[in-house]
């Protein structure tokens, strides 16, 4: 299929910038009165049929001379994801040569790397040369960006000369000088040859060669080489000798650089400082330092801390607490991770390490390294660490069909308004208690200390539910912090449930006396309320505006539009603080696991059964009562979630 280069006419308001300033300004202006919010989340548009942005090359970054193997950067504006088959074009200015470069990797959405291949400078030639760049992505071309590159088989090498310097196991010693190439343009090493002296032991021989990488992504001047425990081991001590570096390029040339001394004086393991000082369990206390072993490539070596001081449990009495040791999580010679690890202990939650659920460790933290049998500590740093209890994190997915579905309530330019409303309706209902929705996995806590809700549209299971909290048996007393309430659970399928769960918003529209859906009412969707369509039926019939979210226009219509947003948002926002109820072991937590909803359905009760909390309640309508925790829940709550 030919190449159809498009035009630069497209406006921006069709772009990916275009919807995000939209969905940013619809934040921040007259959404404050539906939410009372002011952030702006960004934005997941629904399909439309507005023309393609033009493709354009915005900048390329690549490192000089280009070798083989080398990378370009290319970042571009209108690139599509559903498009295949992106390559980059180098076409020299003033011939006839070209050549096709294969995308290696996607960095970012618009962000793309390419690979010269061997046949570049066989086809190009070595030297200078001025080409154009055209980004090509499936029958769509962007138009050519001109940039000079110089082409090169052979990359000579130079090290400067290196100052004495004190130093941990794992730092990075930075190499200055020329020639530094990547991993996919060959190989670079620093060889180290000379000896260790380690204190009242002696002295220890050194013949090794150490991989180099550049400092920076494209950086010929500036490379880096790990210190680790392969130049004599892990003990401190001085190490007095020489270091050249040495490269074999992909084009088959090999070189060398000059010898230099070097001299590295390596101390003992240290630690800098750590946080949080508070941690929920199941949250990650950060420590940095110096010294930290655990690399993947040497999966002989660890980093613990060995603690010793006093714990105080909540309510009791301060007790002798070690000296015993945990092990750390490596990231880097100067950052290691302590995961505050979650136990059951038969009615409870409890941190394994400490064991309690509330509690104080104050006393001294040592780091201690060990590689093989060899063993190393450090200097003890004094720490005041504080374990509250239980966060319980909710990370709230919605998913394709949730955009999808929202051109039933003629909202599709509202999606993020709708979003907003759902979030923090759902948070408000939980905010007296340590329950907390967020929309990215957290990277401070363990994979096993947060469960994931997904809302979507239509129920898979086929029978109208506005949500379903799937997970296997009721949860008393939350001893499972990861549920996931959302996806297929096999084993509540085989107990003859629905297997697919989350919250599933085309099942609201059978409040409507007309919903968009033909045949008969599946058995588990709510019955018509005529308060639905009033709210909805106006932006069903005439779908809302982009202007009309911004508050834009008639105001009458304004009026209409702000209120289906926040009514399908409470709605939302309902139905999930409910369904997250039922993951934490609501209702009726002190009675048997068979009783799920509340005994006696009241007015304003978040655990009531769906067919007993009216349409205008869960849509926070003038006239309804507000939502809330009913009989021993919030006591239950407070026991297992309090602040």
């Amino acid at each position: 299929m030919p190449l159809r280069i498009t035009s630069v006419r497209s406006s921006l308001r069709n772009s990916g910038i275009g919807r995000l300033l939209a969905g940013c300004l619809a934040v921040l202006g007259t959404w404050l009165f539906v939410a009372g919010g002011s952030g702006c989340v960004d934005p997941v548009a629904a399909p439309d049929d507005t023309p393609d942005l033009a493709i354009e090359i915005l900048s390329v970054e690549h490192p000089t001379p280009l070798l083989t193997g080398s990378v370009l950067r290319v970042t571009v504006r209108g690139s599509l994801e559903e498009r295949s088959g992106r390559l980059l074009r180098l076409a020299e200015t003033g011939s006839d040569r070209q050549v096709d470069l294969d995308q290696v990797e996607a960095i970012s959405s618009g962000t793309f790397e390419f690979s010269v291949h061997e046949g570049v400078v066989a086809e190009l030639g070595e030297g200078s040369h001025q080409v154009d760049l055209v980004f090509v992505e499936g029958d769509e071309a962007s138009g050519a960006y001109p940039l000079q590159l110089e082409l090169a088989e052979q990359l000579a090498l130079a090290l400067e000369e290196l100052q004495a310097a004190r130093v941990f196991r794992n730092d990075q010693l930075v190499l200055r000088g020329s020639g530094i190439i990547t991993p996919q343009e060959g190989s670079l090493t620093a060889e180290l040859l000379g000896e260790l002296e380690v204190s009242g032991e002696g002295s220890v021989n050194v013949a090794v060669s150490l991989p180099v990488v550049p400092a920076e992504r494209f950086d010929r001047q500036r490379g880096v080489v790990r210190l680790s425990t392969a130049i004599g081991g892990l003990k401190a001590g001085q190490f007095e000798g020489t270091i050249r570096l040495c490269s074999e390029l992909r084009s088959g040339s090999s070189h060398q650089s000059e010898t230099r001394a070097l001299s590295l004086e390596f101390v003992p393991p240290a630690l800098f400082g750590y946080q949080p000082d508070e941690v929920a369990l199941g949250q990650i206390v950060t420590f940095t330092g110096g010294g930290f072993l655990g690399h993947p490539e040497e999966p002989q070596e660890v980093t613990l801390l060995r603690f010793d001081g006093m714990l105080t449990p909540q309510g009791s009495p301060p007790m002798s607490f070690g000296p015993v040791e945990a092990v750390l999580l490596f990231v880097s010679g100067q950052e290691a991770r302590w995961p505050i690890e979650v136990e059951t202990r038969v009615d409870h939650l409890a941190a394994g390490f400490l064991g309690v659920t509330r509690g104080r460790f104050e006393g001294w933290v040592t780091p201690v390294t060990i590689s093989g049998v060899e063993e190393l500590a450090g200097e003890p740093m004094a720490i005041d660490l504080r374990v509250n209890g239980v966060r319980q994190l909710v990370v709230t997915r919605f998913l394709p069909g949730f955009w999808d579905s929202l051109r039933y309530y003629g909202l599709e330019a509202a999606s993020q308004q709708v979003v907003e409303v759902a979030m923090s309706r759902m948070q408000a209902i939980w905010s007296p208690y340590a329950l907390e929705f967020v929309l990215e996995s957290p990277a401070d806590f363990l994979q096993s200390a947060y469960s994931v809700l997904e809302i979507g549209g239509p129920d898979p299971n086929g029978l109208g539910l506005m949500g379903y909290e799937n997970t296997s048996g009721k949860d008393v007393n939350n001893l499972r912090l990861y549920d996931q309430i959302g996806g297929a659970n096999a084993a509540t399928q085989a107990d003859g449930f629905p297997g697919y769960g989350g919250v599933f918003i085309e099942s609201f529209l059978y409040w409507s006396d007309h919903p968009p859906f033909s045949g008969p009412r599946p058995y588990g969707s709510p019955l018509p309320d005529p308060l639905f369509d009033e709210i909805f039926d106006p932006v069903r019939e005439q779908p809302a505006t982009l202007d009309e979210v911004e508050g834009l226009g008639e105001m009458s219509r304004v009026e209409v539009v702000a209120r289906a947003i926040g009514a399908l948002g409470s709605i939302v926002g309902e139905t999930s603080a409910h369904e997250v109820g039922h993951s934490v072991g609501l209702a009726q937590p002190y009675e048997p696991v068979g009783h799920y909803h509340s005994l006696i359905p009241s007015p304003g009760c978040l655990m009531d059964a769906g067919a007993d909390r009216p349409f205008g309640e869960r849509a926070a309508q003038p006239g309804y009562e507000s939502t809330r925790f009913c009989f021993d829940e919030p006591q239950y709550l407070e026991s297992i979630l309090g602040r």
